[in-house]
């Protein structure tokens, strides 16, 4: 890409700093929306996105500025885990902000769009055990089974308006992982396994199912979705997939202790898995990360941190 005037929210957290620092380095200007702008050199608007009128102030005085080539938006409520208490923080962060930004691109011109999502839309029913069961396609729709899933659908949902005004790329990043990873399922289970605590499965089968992205292939996955103006939905994941009981021994074979499991009452545990077709036929030439490698770097960069 040439150098171009970017909008990033969500630049503190997992992906969005690792972006950030991709993009200062390619020689991009860089605006973080946020309550900080985590890495330096970068410029900063002023935005509590949980709070509509703080992000609608900000957005005013970006509005008085040259337009921006593109909008990253990565933001995400950070109380996901917190219904209900923390609905609204969700509803803000997740949905409303979606729908201020993407008005935003539209208003001032802006070249086209990422709106990161969550692999968690489609709610899966399907059990961990099924093989036959293909992923899901992007056009599934299902009943989404918690607040935080809604919440990042309806913002889908809206992407799906605006298509005709910009290009934009709504991502389904499927448990994203890789160094400096905190307070995820992949970085707990590295540490239990390291101290010897147990990893809890169902009362029968492998536990859940899951696809993973390592960090490098996400930012591959956005930096290509706006140089190419991608305007769609799609699942982004290394193809295949683990469950909790084989991403255990995986993990204690790099770390060089075996994993301890205890099995709790509850029946078969679910499969979120994706249908990954489309991203192959839209980065035919990138090799993803397999987890056993993934794991092993983000392990490597722990035992150096």
């Amino acid at each position: 890409m040439t150098s171009q005037r970017i909008l990033v929210t969500g630049g503190s957290g997992f992906i969005g700093q690792a972006l950030t620092g991709d993009l200062l380095a390619a020689g991009h200007e860089v605006t973080q929306l946020g309550r900080q702008a985590s890495i330096a050199g970068s410029r900063h608007a002023n935005a509590d996105l949980s709070d509509p009128a703080s992000l609608r102030s900000a957005l005013a005085e970006l509005r008085k500025q040259p337009r921006f080539d593109a909008i990253i938006h990565l933001a995400v409520s950070r109380h996901h885990r917190e219904f209900p208490q923390r609905a609204l923080d969700m509803f803000y962060v997740n949905t409303a902000a979606a729908a201020e930004l993407l008005d935003f691109a539209r208003e001032t011109g802006v070249g086209r769009a990422v709106f990161g999502s969550t692999g968690t839309v489609y709610s899966s029913t399907v059990s961990a055990e099924d093989t036959e069961q293909p992923g899901s396609h992007e056009s599934e729709f299902r009943r989404p089974s918690s607040y935080f899933a809604a919440s990042k659908l309806f913002a889908d949902s809206f992407c799906d308006l605006y298509r005709g005004f910009l290009p934009i790329a709504t991502l389904r990043f499927y448990a994203p992982y890789g160094p400096h990873l905190e307070d995820r399922m992949l970085s707990d289970l590295v540490a239990r396994v390291r101290s010897g605590r147990p990893l809890s499965l169902p009362a029968s089968g492998s536990g859940l199912a899951f696809s993973a992205t390592y960090v490098d292939d996400a930012l591959a996955v956005i930096k290509a979705a706006i140089a190419e103006g991608w305007n769609e939905t799609v699942n982004v994941a290394a193809p295949g997939y683990e469950t909790i009981e084989s991403a255990g021994h995986l993990i204690g074979d790099l770390v060089g202790k075996a994993p301890c499991f205890e099995r709790g009452k509850a029946g078969l545990a679910p499969k979120i898995v994706p249908d990954t077709e489309r991203l192959g036929e839209l980065m035919p030439q990138h090799r993803f990360t397999d987890l056993r490698t993934g794991l092993a770097g983000m392990i490597a960069a722990q035992q150096h941190a």
